[in-house]
């Protein structure tokens, strides 16, 4: 995925942002590979797979910026795709954070499950997005091409105020990977934060062909700056709410400590 995905991103982020890959106590050759054929990403390196949530906290809390944008390592990034973003959270102070337009990398005009244009829950807290519900999943025409406030903004590809991010504790590890993105989006929607979705960006990617929840990397796009750390979370009530869900779908450990299919624990 690395050497797959990881060319557009350096292309189509060098002049808006600094490209961190944080490795996630991977066993593959992550790391050799990084050194060699892209040595301008900047390394971080993680002693255990802490999973997605956490790794991203450990990961983000060595990087001073004024935005982070946490990336899956299976996007596709295109021209243009960060400006959108910054330019209107530069003039929206109100937004915490938004997300890109997901469209298939297979099928460029067709949502992607991974968060397609932005996400809500229904009344029994399931959740669907703009684009997606459950496994139905929307062709693109341009029915979702305008900016929309959300409940939650997909952890495939997120932007996010670094300061506001830190404030409210990151994302909660105990969710280690899934969810994760909803609990935080929820908890800057509890202290006032809007959530955005902005269609002008556009992603693509492949995360409803069989990624593992591990073996993904965890992606760490930062623009420069510095910004104060003040740590704080009061997710506990999600977290026991969605466990609920889970248990009722059958499953006896919804969060586990490894990944059932004992991935490498790669990270980007």
């Amino acid at each position: 995925m690395l050497r797959q995905y990881l060319p557009s991103v350096l292309n189509y982020s060098r002049d808006e942002a600094t490209v961190y890959v944080a490795d996630n106590a991977s066993t593959d050759d992550s790391i050799g590979l990084l050194k060699e054929h892209f040595p301008e990403c900047r390394l971080i390196l993680l002693e255990k797979n802490w999973g997605f949530a956490e790794g991203y906290n450990k990961a983000l809390a060595q990087i001073d910026a004024e935005y982070f944008l946490l990336l899956n390592s299976d996007i596709e990034v295109t021209h243009h795709w960060l400006t959108p973003m910054i330019e209107f959270m530069d003039a929206h102070p109100d937004v915490a954070a938004c997300q890109p337009k997901l469209l298939s990398v297979f099928d460029h005009d067709r949502f992607e499950y991974a968060g397609a244009c932005g996400g809500f829950l229904d009344r029994y807290g399931y959740p669907f997005c703009r684009g997606r519900i459950f496994e139905t999943v929307e062709d693109d025409n341009g029915q979702y091409d305008t900016p929309s406030d959300l409940l939650w903004a997909t952890g495939a590809a997120l932007f996010v105020r670094a300061r506001i991010y830190k404030e409210v504790g990151g994302l909660d590890g105990r969710f280690f990977a899934h969810c994760e993105e909803i609990d935080l989006c929820w908890r800057l929607r509890l202290r006032g934060w809007r959530v955005v979705c902005l269609p002008e960006s556009k992603v693509l990617t492949t995360w409803l062909h069989g990624r593992c929840c591990c073996s993904s990397a965890t992606g760490a796009t930062s623009v420069p700056s510095i910004v104060p750390v003040v740590p704080s979370s009061d997710g506990a009530r999600i977290l026991r709410a969605t466990e609920r869900l889970f248990s009722r779908a059958g499953r006896d450990k919804p969060y586990p400590s490894k990944c059932p299919s004992r991935c490498s624990g790669s990270i980007m």
